[in-house]
């Protein structure tokens, strides 16, 4: 991904001179022995921003090395808009962030390390931004990394904002920019989250603006650099001190919030679970349409009765016109509750009527081809599902074989069976691959989850009307999803709930073209650009659709 070249830069000033707003954007950088070729890049990068309204508050932290206090002196002679405060001693990240905090006179706000580097539009995107929606308060960008032959690699293509994520790991990071009204407010940096003080910041931070107030940049606008001895090198470095402090913010956080629920590790390195207490004991409605194809329903029903740990579970059988002897005469015996259903398949009108039958406050549309990996399956989806935010949740589903079938939905996707309309993210993916920056094994928010298996409230099935009868084959679970949307619901993946599903194996797999386009002209804006995923990475498979020089 280029940066811009001269002509690019010089239209982005004409732009800059008919901003109606220009805000000062204040840098606040705490410098403590630096490579001093690596400080004199990130000076560098900040001097040469197109967008001139700036200030870089710097925290120096008597470094050890006198070259470091010359470059800074020189930089700061030359330029009045980088402010120095000298510090006696290093007073600790934390206190030499807050140090330069109080050198800050800007509007907004932005962190930036002593070694990375910023791209030259990187302010400038943010200040248009800010003409175009003044009542942001945070916004953050993607970024890569610079490898110590000075190439830039790793970019991350992060999604717009996504609540569940950031309580699983800080995926915003750099370069992120803060209203200083809320700030000041929350009062800066905690010592007491040293080494993850930023997240801690950022946590806090949330918690006095909207979501409405959170705008993302999909560009790469920060250069983090991968030297020894950081976190952008080695995730455990500090002696694990970034994951102890996130895990303290992200416990701080709940404790703040009044949500009940602990931080545990998450699956790969500087990764969380957030896992909330299940409140009471609701009685959940498993919902399992079938069809002949016995073999199929036994195991699904036999894995559910055997490792099942939540046990306030009732199970209704949708049985649609089975004539195999062998499903009748499971169906005649099964202790479970089953109901018949007449006429041509429709699936969003069989669960709709199922639905209709269910005792219980939750329901969980389960196919018949399933079966249960991890125990605490129910478990893992409801603790999400009883949350007052959270619309239809959904779990990890594997092929036999162990590879990825389901790790959510994303919209546009178009795999060559699909369509356009939507896909599986990492379908097909080995089990041991973490997928695009472990989304594979992180908590976070989609736009839809499979239908394959679900769990959502009765209250909000019927909230939003149930399944589209006029989707009977394809995509009403996806139509669900984004009616939840449409009511402010999130919609949440939890990697901790794993089945094996043997796709469509009882009906077989089919799109109809009257069904992708009733979803064309129902959804065609937000299935032109999905939130959850990002206008930087292919729509036909997982693979990134960038290119360096």
């Amino acid at each position: 991904m280029k940066e811009p070249t001269k002509s690019i830069q010089e239209k982005m000033r004409n732009d800059i001179a008919n901003f109606r707003n220009k805000p000062i954007i204040s840098l606040i950088c705490p410098v403590w022995n630096p490579d001093p070729d690596f400080l004199i890049a990130m000076l560098d990068s900040v001097e040469a921003q197109i967008y001139p309204h700036y200030e870089l508050c710097i925290c120096e932290a008597a470094s050890i090395n006198p070259k470091i206090k010359e470059i800074l002196k020189k930089y700061s002679y030359k330029n009045n808009k980088i402010k120095i405060d000298w510090a006696d001693k290093n007073y600790g990240i934390s206190e030499n962030s807050n140090r330069a905090l109080k050198l800050v006179t800007g509007e907004f706000i932005g962190l930036l390390d002593h070694d990375d580097t910023l791209a030259p539009h990187a302010l400038y995107e943010l200040a248009s931004l800010l003409n175009q929606k003044p009542n942001l308060s945070l916004i953050y960008t993607d970024e890569d990394k610079i490898d110590p032959d000075g190439y830039r690699v790793s970019p991350f293509f992060k999604p717009e904002w996504s609540p569940d994520l950031i309580l699983s790991c800080g995926y915003i990071n750099h370069l992120t920019v803060y209203r200083k009204y809320y700030l000041d407010m929350i009062g800066g940096f905690r010592y007491e989250c040293e080494y993850s003080q930023d997240y801690d910041l950022l946590l806090r931070f949330l918690e006095f603006v909207d979501n409405s107030e959170i705008g993302h940049i999909p560009k790469v606008l920060y250069h983090w650099r991968i030297s020894e001895g950081s976190s952008a090198y080695d995730p455990m470095a500090k002696d694990g001190k970034i994951i102890i402090a996130a895990k303290k913010a992200i416990q701080d956080a709940l404790n703040r919030r009044g949500i009940e629920g602990i931080v545990l590790d998450g699956l790969w390195p500087t990764s969380y679970r957030v896992k909330r207490k299940i409140l009471g004991t609701p009685k959940i409605s498993i919902i399992i349409p079938t069809k002949d194809k016995c073999h199929l329903l036994e195991r699904c029903i036999e894995s559910i009765e055997v490792k099942s740990t939540y046990k306030n579970f009732e199970i209704l059988i949708i049985d649609h016109e089975s004539s195999s002897s062998d499903t009748i005469d499971f169906l005649s015996r099964t202790q479970h509750r089953v109901l018949p259903y007449s006429g041509p398949f429709n699936f969003s009108a069989i669960n709709n009527f199922a639905v209709q039958q269910t005792n219980g406050e939750y329901l969980l549309f389960l196919n018949n081809d399933t079966e249960i990996v991890s125990g605490d399956w129910m478990e893992c989806l409801l603790e999400h599902a009883q949350r007052h935010e959270v619309g239809a949740v959904g779990c990890k589903l594997l092929y036999p074989n162990r590879k990825i079938q389901h790790a959510g939905v994303i919209l546009g996707m178009s795999p060559d069976r699909n369509t356009g309309i939507a896909g599986h993210w990492y379908q097909g993916v080995p089990y041991d691959n973490a997928g695009y920056f472990n989304l594979i094994n992180t908590i976070r928010n989609y736009s839809a989850v499979t239908g394959a298996c679900m769990m959502v409230s009765k209250e909000k099935f019927f909230s939003v009307g149930g399944f589209e009868p006029a989707l009977a084959v394809c995509f009403n679970d996806v139509d669900f999803c984004l009616k939840l949307i449409k009511e402010n619901y999130w919609n949440v993946f939890t990697p901790y709930a794993e089945l094996i599903h043997h796709e469509s194996a009882s009906r077989g797999y089919c799109v109809s073209s009257d069904e992708a386009q009733y979803m064309l002209n129902k959804w065609g804006a937000l299935i032109k650009q999905d939130p959850f995923y990002t206008i930087n990475l292919s729509l036909s498979s997982y693979i990134c659709d960038f290119n360096y020089d």
